[in-house]
């Protein structure tokens, strides 16, 4: 086995061992949970404050005074709470470029032929692409993902 032949293998193997963990897991899903809660208080005073005050003039002439307070309270409180949940949720798509190793063997010239291939997905399903090969060959591919 040459050096470039060990070389190749070895990049076509790291990029499949990313390829494989990169995919193999699901995809990205981010759920949010949002709560807003808005308290609204209210108050209505009604105080009273009444005083009364009282003298009392004795025959002999002395004079007594009396002050009272008296507090009459009827202030109202009135609290409303208002409490709005909003749920979303988020599923982010995988990458829509696509990169592959080729490895292949020409039967004419008993060699093995290494290539390289992109692809990007471009109208719903249908994915288009370009490839070249160590034998000096380029090409278009089109494809479909299902």
């Amino acid at each position: 086995m040459t050096l470039k032949t060990k070389i190749i293998i070895s990049i076509v193997v790291i990029l499949g061992a990313f390829a494989a963990g990169r995919y193999s897991v699901k995809n990205e899903i981010t759920k949010t949970h949002e709560t807003v809660t808005k308290t609204d208080t209210e108050v209505q005073k009604d105080i009273q404050v009444i005083t009364k005050k009282v003298i009392i003039e004795r025959p002999d002439g002395t004079k007594e005074t009396t002050i009272s307070k008296e507090i009459n309270d009827k202030s109202q409180s009135d609290t409303k709470t208002t409490t709005a949940a909003k749920d979303s949720t988020k599923v982010v798509p995988p990458p829509s470029v696509n990169v592959a190793a080729m490895v292949g063997y020409d039967v004419q010239s008993f060699k093995p032929v290494y290539g390289i291939e992109a692809s990007k997905q471009m109208l719903g399903p249908m994915t288009v692409g370009l490839f070249g090969l160590s034998s000096g060959q380029i090409g278009v591919t089109i494809g479909f993902t299902f």
